[in-house]
């Protein structure tokens, strides 16, 4: 046995692990809708979908990426959208940037922040908001699929 303050701990906040612990328990809702449609089945958890740890001094959360390669999508290109989410050390509250930076390893703080600020973010969430946050990120990858497979 360990101590519990050592279990699990990577460095993330609680609220970006329990967040990311939602997203790998239901990752498959975001491909539900086009696997009923079509024969086509892509398991997100698996080669679609990755994680990385986001880091920005006092803020440790997650990157979620997905990469689409040229044949794959509905107009040839090769897509890339990231997802860092972390709790912002300002409010507390659950942040997500949106980034579209096209990467081989875990987008860094640059790539995902690009030229807007720390409080720029794509959308945020009130301290404690997990489900929330958790439902917001799957409907938005789900989208990204819809919107760029062929």
């Amino acid at each position: 046995m360990t101590n519990i303050e050592n279990y699990l701990h990577d460095g993330a906040d609680w609220q970006a692990q329990a967040v990311l612990a939602y997203i790998r328990n239901v990752q498959e809702y975001a491909t539900e809708e086009r696997d009923r449609k079509t024969p086509q089945r892509r398991n997100l958890f698996g080669s679609g979908l990755k994680v990385g740890r986001f880091e920005n001094c006092r803020e440790q959360g997650y990157v979620l990426s997905v990469q689409l390669w040229a044949e794959e999508t509905k107009d040839g290109e090769f897509k890339q959208r990231n997802w860092a989410f972390f709790e912002h050390r300002n409010s507390d509250e659950l942040v997500v940037f949106k980034s579209d930076a096209d990467t081989i390893n875990t987008p860094t703080i640059d790539e995902i922040f690009g030229d807007r600020g720390k409080y720029d973010y794509d959308k945020s969430f009130s301290y404690g908001k997990i489900l929330e946050c958790g439902k917001y990120l799957l409907d938005e990858i789900r989208d990204f699929f819809t919107e760029n497979l062929k």
